[in-house]
């Protein structure tokens, strides 16, 4: 696994920033979430708001939400903040803007992929939700956040109120649907979508727990998160579709980094579609369809 892995090993850029408690705590996002960073704009509170929302600003012409992200991880007790020396970062996803607030931002890295480490290696296991994975950086652990899953808690969607689709299609009976989705929240939640309209689903956290399971078992289908530790989903189609075993399997990337890029990328390694996580609907129907012989 290991030696495969660097076959399709690749370098991705983090930015570093950091939450000041009684000790520095390092933390990470990719670069391809980030939209820009700012310094402490004015901020217009608004009532009936998550607590860790310190209310919006309008960032040409768009209203942006900016969430306080120590108080939101519980690092802290109070939304208070260093005026001089806090940033915003403004984080695009699902194409939707979010500005999160840290206490500093100190560098970007250059990271191989293959570096990032599991969740379960992190020294502070209170976070394990909210970790992607970590990876040593000098003589400091960095902590990805997964800003997904905030988003995702701070805008939840009810799953039983998606659009209504025929449990009881022929098309469905005894189709075995496999998620691999770092994000325990999300992952979850997709099950539970596919689950409740008549697949069999099962889940992995992540890519090479996949890998493993596919020797023992196939699915119909494979649903896969884009940006995951150590086996991202675009390194995961071009394993799968490089083996004789699974390389007749149906891969969808589902994900929050739906660029015209990454799309072209998860397409030209062999993913049938490439959607985003802000369209669950549009997941459900495409997989219907595609079951029902129909052509993606």
């Amino acid at each position: 696994m290991e030696a495969t892995k660097k076959i399709f090993d690749y370098n991705v850029q983090i930015v570093e920033f950091i939450i000041d408690t009684n000790e520095v705590h390092y933390f990470g996002i990719t670069i391809d979430k980030v939209k820009e960073i700012i310094k402490i704009p004015k901020i217009t509170k608004v009532p009936d708001t998550h607590p860790a929302v310190l209310g919006t600003i309008l960032l040409r012409g768009t209203v942006v939400s900016i969430i306080h992200l120590p108080y939101y991880l519980k690092y802290k007790n109070d939304k208070s903040f260093d005026q001089k020396k806090a940033k915003v970062i403004i984080t695009s996803l699902n194409n939707q803007l979010n500005g999160f607030l840290v206490d500093d931002i100190t560098r970007i890295h250059k990271i191989e992929w293959s570096t990032l480490e599991d969740y379960s290696s992190i020294h502070d296991l209170n976070l394990a939700d909210s970790i992607l994975g970590v990876v040593k950086i000098g003589d400091h652990l960095v902590q990805l956040i997964d800003f997904e899953k905030i988003i995702f808690e701070l805008n939840p969607i009810d799953v039983d109120s998606l659009t209504p689709i025929n449990k009881n299609s022929p098309a469905k009976s005894g189709k075995k649907i496999f998620i691999v989705e770092d994000s325990s929240t999300i992952r979850k939640f997709v099950k539970k979508a596919l689950s409740n309209v008549g697949y069999i689903v099962k889940d992995f956290e992540n890519a090479a727990y996949l890998i493993e399971y596919l020797k023992h078992e196939k699915p119909d289908l494979i649903v896969s998160d884009l940006e995951m530790p150590q086996i991202n989903g675009i390194q995961l189609v071009t394993m799968l579709k490089g083996d004789r075993e699974t390389n007749k399997i149906p891969i969808i990337i589902f994900t929050s980094l739906d660029s015209k890029e990454n799309e072209n990328k998860a397409i030209n390694a062999g993913a049938i579609d490439f959607i985003s996580k802000s369209n669950i609907n549009t997941l459900i129907k495409k997989i219907d369809k595609f079951m029902s012989g129909v052509r993606l």
